[in-house]
């Protein structure tokens, strides 16, 4: 570490806080302190003056609440002061003798000081890892070590002599390794790139300042009349008190709290944890909301709002957001009620568009493409993605991941074994989008041009013209990481592939925020930090659950809580100190019906939750009341709407489409249709007719219908082959396991793991099948025929008229026994072992309703259709399944009904085909329990 000097000795014993009452706002109160220290003869005059501040929204809202206050006193001049954040101060008072490094430069000057201690490192190391990004992950977990320990006026070794001390015997050989490699580190920054990182800046400041630069700065100060204020500053560590205090003369905390809590702050204007982590925090039970979920937690937010009945504006209410990951969904969900919103920080970059391009290029940039696989996740994202303007391939790429479950693509599209119809098209549209991505990166590829000017090549293609003011932000964000990735020294990082420098631009972007749009009608979502300084007259606060507030560690690899006590470094004391402080301070500076917290029960993905700990810091009654509010039951509440909420949705919104008069249009109707249309007549309409359906490529493994069809498939080759009226189920075993993984190889190529787990148990059913269909041979039954189609050629008409319906379907296997007996049957591969009759007909006794109509409608097309090759006139017919569980209990199961029964059938499927003609498509009441459309219809 440094060299240490005497530290100079200050001129004024201690500082002289400023407590500012918490009965308004911290901000208002500030400036009408500033107001009144600093106007003389009708001048507001702050010029010499610099305020530290909590953070940059703080420091403008300042500067804006001196200009009201200058022009409601009608002050006709006023100079405003310096407004910094606190971390800006301390160079204030030292002059930088090189230049800082960057972040991402210090975390690979961590890097390279490891490998060059590696040798040394026994087991503290075993290993440094081989892909840069992990080795960069290391380099900055190390980095913010050493951030966090100078920041304390402490060093690796200082710590491995602590651990001594307080019989830590295990750690000190560690920390003595580290030592070793903070001061190569040193060694690096210091002698080969002369570089500085600030925080060694500040405490070089506090330690070796010469006596000439101090009083330099001291003179200019007093010459000036410098003054310096730390507006709610409650948080420093050591060496920025160590250097505030050399100051102190020209510095004053403000402190916003009664003057009777000066026992709980330092003279800096600091917490004393161990006053503040017991102090009860008064919560009115009125002022608790408890949500289930994020979505809750958004509605409490909303119906907190509608409450003040327009008694507030909007910019005088604000929601606030311990746990940034509610951010989306309140937004979307003010969107819906008609709402304008505002983060405080700005429009995280990774939510624009032009980095969600960036973000696919290290996936996408493989060299050469023609020759590689790139992953088809980062493939169908780059075509979806809005600026790229591909949206003409997408449903066949949906229906080609549905298909094939590709995990890579390379330019060769498999053939779908599993379905007749041609492949040309999707193939064709598949190829262009191909194409589009080689043209992209060949054009970008050269060996003369390096990553950055290779980046800009490829930005220009997509934004080259005029822009958004968010994606000309985002550009710039993107090409100043850029310099900063290229201006890396060569010492710690030769030049990198493609790939890894845009990984690189990617991580160095990381917590970029892009400033927002002036909304003055817009109701700000504040961070929980920023929180304790925003004005707003109505807070609204969210994720008020444990682990967040109070924020805490459990889990330090380096630092566990109790050696931090021992260093007397941040600890989870010191977090919960502050956030008790910063929830006083909001409870105590606002009205108390303006004031709501909300807990959630569960998390974004359900995980459940606790409560704050700060809610039962109460008497014992209280206590148990909430314990029981927080855990019981919570009673159903409707959802807030907005006067404009609906006006918004047919805006915006989606539009549900109306039933067209097309029932005349139709010609056929399979077997399946009738089935639909009674569980559902709309959404019939929708399936069928519109030709919707649920696309996704996230799926993992399989669909049911694909799993299906895959051993359908199998099956139907079988029932074609030379082998079906085979009698040895090994026989039979071998022929259909042989072809299922010539199809399966054929349809899915190197399947994911996921995939092949199902392989497995549909060969368990194909082996169940062998047993099954060498039993029935040896029974009596011949396969006559698989897969037999009728269609409209075969004028089997379902309704007759001008304007006749044909049926149309599909018979998996008719079999005939020798006796002449003749069985329809249909493959069943799920596990359910449902009798036809139960899944055919639903109710009492004598009172039987048909809810499926495939077992009879098959009897009726193979009487009806006039091919004796089929089954002869008058033949006696079994109807049933070909059952195919995962267990080997499967089996034929049929059913023998009446020709009345048959007949009913027929005939309520003709009343459905009137009904379909005459267009009659209404929604259902009640949703069937797998539904392809449950955001079009709604109840």
């Amino acid at each position: 570490m440094i060299n240490r000097q005497p530290v100079i000795p200050s001129r004024q014993k201690n500082m002289k806080p400023v407590f500012l009452n918490w009965t308004e706002p911290p901000l208002h109160t500030a400036a009408d302190y500033f107001v009144k220290q600093f106007t003389r003869d009708g001048v507001l005059n702050m010029r010499n003056v610099t305020v530290a501040v909590t953070g940059k929204q703080a420091g403008l809202r300042l500067l804006e609440l001196l200009a009201e206050c200058a022009e409601q006193m009608d002050i006709p001049a006023w100079y405003p002061p310096e407004v910094i954040t606190f971390g800006q101060l301390p160079e204030q008072f030292y002059t930088r003798r090189k230049e800082f490094a960057d972040d991402l430069t210090q975390a690979f000057v961590w890097v390279k000081a490891l490998e060059e201690c590696f040798a040394d490192s026994g087991n503290f190391l075993p290993k440094m890892p081989e892909d840069l990004e992990k080795r960069l992950r290391l380099g900055q977990a190390f980095a913010e070590l050493h951030k966090e320990l100078t920041a304390e006026d402490l060093d690796f070794n200082a710590v491995a002599v602590h651990c001594e001390k307080y019989n830590i015997g295990s750690e000190v050989p560690r920390w003595k390794f580290l030592a070793g490699v903070q001061k190569r580190y040193h060694r690096l920054m210091d002698d080969s790139l002369n570089l500085w990182d600030r925080n060694s800046a500040i405490l070089f400041a506090v330690n070796r300042q010469e006596e000439k630069e101090y009083s330099e700065f001291v003179r200019g100060f007093r010459q000036n009349g410098q003054r310096f204020f730390l507006a709610g500053v409650a948080d420093m560590n050591k060496v920025q008190k160590d250097i505030v205090s050399k100051f102190e003369e020209f510095i004053t905390p403000l402190i916003f709290a009664p003057e009777e809590y000066k026992h709980k702050f330092d003279n800096f204007g600091g917490l004393i944890p161990k006053e503040w982590v017991d102090e009860p925090v008064k919560i009115d039970d009125a002022q608790i909301a408890v949500a289930e979920d994020f979505c809750g937690q958004a509605d409490e937010v909303l119906r907190k709002i509608a409450a003040q009945q327009g008694q507030y504006s909007a910019d005088e209410i604000a929601a606030g957001l311990p746990d940034e990951k509610l951010l989306p969904v309140i937004e979307q969900r003010f969107e819906r009620a008609g709402l304008t919103t505002e983060y405080v920080k700005g429009l995280p970059i990774q939510r624009t568009s032009v980095y969600r391009l960036v973000e696919l290029l290290p996936e996408l940039a493989v060299e050469p493409l023609a020759a590689q696989q790139v992953p088809y996740r980062a493939f169908a994202e780059f075509l979806r993605h809005p600026d790229v303007q591909s949206s003409a391939v997408l449903t066949q790429l949906d229906n080609y991941y549905t298909v094939h479950l590709p995990r890579n693509v390379n330019g060769t599209w498999a053939e779908d074994v599993l379905n007749d119809k041609s492949q040309t098209e999707t193939q064709e549209q598949l190829d262009a989008a191909w194409r589009s991505i080689q043209e992209l990166f060949f054009a970008a590829a050269s060996n003369t041009v390096n990553n950055a000017e290779r980046l800009n090549i490829i930005l220009n293609q997509f934004y080259g013209g005029e822009q958004s003011r968010f994606t000309n932000e985002a550009l710039k964000h993107i090409r100043k990481a850029m310099n900063t990735v290229a201006d890396i020294p060569k010492q710690v990082l030769p030049d990198v592939p493609f790939r890894n420098f845009v990984r690189l631009i990617l991580r160095e972007l990381g917590g970029t925020f892009i400033p927002p749009f002036d909304k003055p009608e817009a109701i700000e979502l504040v961070g929980w930090l920023d929180l304790p300084m925003n004005d707003a007259s109505v807070a609204v606060i969210t994720g008020m659950n444990d682990g967040t507030v109070p924020s805490y560690v459990n889990e330090d690899i380096f630092l566990p809580d109790e050696l931090r006590q021992h260093l007397n470094i941040t600890d989870n004391r010191k977090r919960i100190a502050r956030d008790v402080y910063n929830l006083s301070l909001i409870l105590n500076s606002r009205q108390k019906e303006n004031v709501l917290l909300i807990a959630g029960r569960r998390t974004e993905d359900g995980s459940a939750q606790l409560p704050s700990r700060l809610f039962f810091a109460a008497d014992d009654v209280t206590v148990c009341e909430r314990v029981k509010r927080f855990f019981g039951e919570q009673p159903k509440r409707e959802s807030v709407r907005f006067a404009n909420e609906e006006i918004k949705e047919r805006q915006f919104g989606f539009t549900v489409p109306a039933a067209e008069n097309i029932g005349s249009e139709i010609t056929k109707l399979s077997v399946s249709d009738f089935k639909n249309y009674k569980i559902c007549p709309y959404r019939f309409y929708l399936k069928r007719l519109k030709y919707l359906q649920h696309l996704n490529d996230t799926d993992a493994e399989m669909g049911a219908n694909t799993f299906g069809s895959l051993i359908h498939k199998v099956l139907e080759l079988f029932g074609k082959s030379g082998y079906r009226n085979a009698d040895d189920a090994a026989v039979i075993e071998r022929f259909v396991l042989n072809e299922f993984r010539t199809l399966a190889e054929q349809q899915y190529g190197s399947a994911p793991a996921a995939v092949q787990l199902q392989f497995g148990m549909a060969e368990q059913r194909l082996k169940a099948f062998a047993v099954k269909q060498a039993e029935r041979r040896n029974e009596g039954w011949t396969i006559v025929d698989t897969e037999i189609h009728f269609g409209e050629k075969d004028g089997i008409k379902i309704l007759d008229g001008t304007l006749p319906i044909y049926l149309t379907g599909r018979i998996d296997r008719i079999d005939r026994h020798k006796n002449g007996e003749y069985a329809v049957l249909d493959y069943k591969t799920g596990d359910s072992k449902a009798a036809p009759e139960e899944v055919h007909r639903k109710g009492r006794k004598g009172a039987k309703e048909w809810v499926d109509f495939q077992l009879p409608l098959y009897d009726f097309l193979v009487r009806h259709c006039g091919r004796e090759s089929v089954i002869p006139a008058n033949a006696e017919i079994q109807l049933g399944y070909f059952v195919l569980p995962k267990d080997d209990t499967g089996g034929i199961i049929t059913v023998k009904w009446s020709p009345d029964e048959i007949k009913a059938a027929a005939e309520e499927c003709r009343d459905i085909a009137q009904k379909i003609r005459r267009n009659e498509f209404p929604l259902a009441e009640d949703p069937p329990k797998y539904d392809d459309f449950p955001e079009i219809c709604l109840p």
